[in-house]
């Protein structure tokens, strides 16, 4: 097993968020963490990279408790995604090659491969044409991918993303999501989101996280359902899928 989180629990002072949490994720794997704003989907991603310290259990990485891994042993295996925001003023090329951190010495400064390297990314996620244009004058659905790009350039084995398809329109969205699936053939991925309707279907494994700190996990289509959303979110809806080409969709409508 890739990454394993056992009997774990997390509290801000008094206030537990995150209590007796169990997950799974194999090679390939895409989880999708999903819960009400406040149910501790941010702090699970950074209990699990050893960002913050959890109240009790654990997490493994290949069976090693992860609070025991040298720092660029961390983050060669794992690579991160925050949310995106506004980009900085460096190009598009130098923002990936930030990635390849993890594998340079002290002072070094990348080479001839870690450039090699970027330049794949940046081909893989058609990039090329904005390798020099700066991150602050991107779209939004532009720099999400510039920084999958720069977590992809660690070469990890584990990506997180925390929200991918936030702040992006319907097509950005879509395209982040459909580039996820692609990408867990390389890479499994951990990712936060709010749309249920995503996670059935690009997520093969899910983790509902409740606002009273309970959560459930499992395959997506076992636990992704009209009750477990209904006390997930508080909300009642009805789940079902359309057969579209060679492709079962599935949708989520809420009821009221």
């Amino acid at each position: 097993m890739l990454l394993e989180v056992k009997d774990a629990s997390f509290a801000y002072g008094s206030r537990t968020v995150l209590q007796n949490v169990n997950l799974s994720v194999a090679p390939h794997d895409i989880l999708a963490v999903l819960g009400r704003n406040g149910a501790g989907k941010t702090t699970l991603l950074k209990c699990i990279m050893n960002i913050l310290p959890w109240k009790s259990g654990c997490a493994l990485l290949e069976g090693q408790d992860i609070r025991s891994l040298p720092y660029k042993t961390l983050w060669r295996q794992i690579s991160y995604v925050p949310q995106a925001r506004q980009g900085s003023d460096i190009s598009v090329r130098d923002m990936v090659v930030l990635g390849r951190s993890p594998h340079l010495k002290t002072f070094s400064n990348p080479g001839e491969e870690d450039y090699s390297i970027v330049e794949d990314i940046l081909k893989k996620l058609e990039l090329e044409a904005l390798a020099d244009k700066k991150c602050s004058r991107l779209s939004g659905g532009e720099l999400q991918l510039v920084l999958i790009g720069r977590a992809l350039a660690s070469q990890p084995k584990l990506l997180i993303l925390d929200e991918p398809e936030s702040h992006l329109d319907y097509n950005n969205q879509l395209r982040i999501m459909r580039l996820i699936r692609d990408l867990s053939q390389e890479t499994a991925c951990i990712l936060n989101t709010h749309h249920p309707e995503h996670a059935l279907r690009y997520a093969n494994r899910s983790l509902l996280l409740r606002i009273d700190g309970g959560c459930i996990s499992g395959e997506s289509d076992a636990i992704i359902t009209e009750e477990s959303l209904r006390q997930t979110f508080g909300v009642d809806v009805f789940v079902g899928k359309q057969q579209l080409d060679q492709e079962t969709i599935p949708y989520i409508i809420a009821r009221g």
